[in-house]
């Protein structure tokens, strides 16, 4: 029976979970390196940890958190849209799934939930509101908790391995309503450009941050990069995460695996084909012992 090679199942009984790898190298899932940047400096391969992760998205693509949680880790996936949040329920059963959204004060809010080929772009922000709704997105009510009262209400450890802020331009509204005293992530991701452009758009998240004690030290393009400066490794994880995602990290993503699988499968499916028409092909000697037609 064929397997697929992304799947690790570990028992009877168990879920199946990604894999961690691809014949020996890491896979990235997320859409821009970001595994690759955070695995080079948080070791997931050597040791165990947590994440907080807010607007998680799927569980497998563009995912930031999948290497990790294929290296056994669990953390926290904040998603308010349904058919993403059951994903992430039916394949994160080790971590909290949360759908809910969170913002920098509690409440119900109005969301723009794109069509199933952009639910990445759902958002809060509703400043383009009559361009989106033209373009097929839909008004949604949800929840809106503060960062701060989730966490508290959830009795979290005081330092976490990264937190990841991905809400489609409400970036400064999610970390305003965190209490960077109370749950303090090693790394920060956040991204840092307006929806759908490379156009930077961290000015108004910035200060939140930083006032927390936390220092930029990457900028690969679409999200920035923070470490926390009371962090007692915080000169390794300045250095680690200093550089995008490489040549010398020697990984595969998830799009290359996929690809590569379905024609290493229409190779096998061809050679079959080929297999059976050559047996069921009389022999030359066969051919030339066969009586005349006539």
């Amino acid at each position: 029976m064929a397997t697929d090679p992304l799947v690790v199942t570990e028992g009877p009984g168990t879920i199946p979970r990604p894999a961690a790898t691809f014949r020996g190298r890491p896979i990235s899932f997320a859409q821009n390196g970001e595994d690759v940047i955070l695995a080079r400096a948080l070791r997931p391969e050597a040791r165990l940890g947590t994440w907080i992760d807010v607007g998680a998205h799927d569980p497998l693509v563009d995912s930031v958190t999948a290497y990790f949680s294929a290296r056994g880790w669990s953390g926290i996936n904040i998603e308010p849209l349904p058919t993403l949040f059951g994903r992430l329920v039916a394949q994160r059963p080790a971590d909290t799934n949360l759908q809910l959204a969170v913002g920098a004060a509690p409440g119900t809010l109005q969301m723009l939930v794109g069509p199933p080929e952009r639910t990445g772009w759902s958002t809060l922000d509703l400043s383009r509101r009559d361009e989106l709704v033209a373009e097929g997105f839909t008004e949604h009510s949800v929840e809106v908790r503060t960062l701060a009262s989730v966490l508290s209400e959830l009795q979290l450890a005081p330092i976490v391995d990264f937190m990841k802020v991905d809400v489609e331009g409400l970036e400064a509204e999610v970390l305003a309503g965190m209490d960077f005293s109370a749950v303090r992530p090693r790394v920060v991701v956040v991204e840092a450009t307006k929806p759908g452009s490379p156009e930077p758009a961290h000015e108004r998240f910035e200060p939140i941050v930083v006032a927390a004690g936390y220092r930029c030290v990457l900028f690969e393009g679409l999200n920035r990069y923070y470490v926390d400066t009371t962090d007692p490794e915080v000169r390794a994880l300045e250095v680690d995460l200093g550089r995008p995602a490489g040549v010398f990290d020697d990984y595969i993503t998830l799009r290359q695996v996929n690809e590569l699988a379905a024609l290493e499968a229409e190779v096998a499916r061809l050679t079959a084909e080929l297999e059976e028409r050559t047996r069921a092909r009389p022999s030359p000697r066969a051919r030339s012992e066969a009586p005349p037609s006539w």
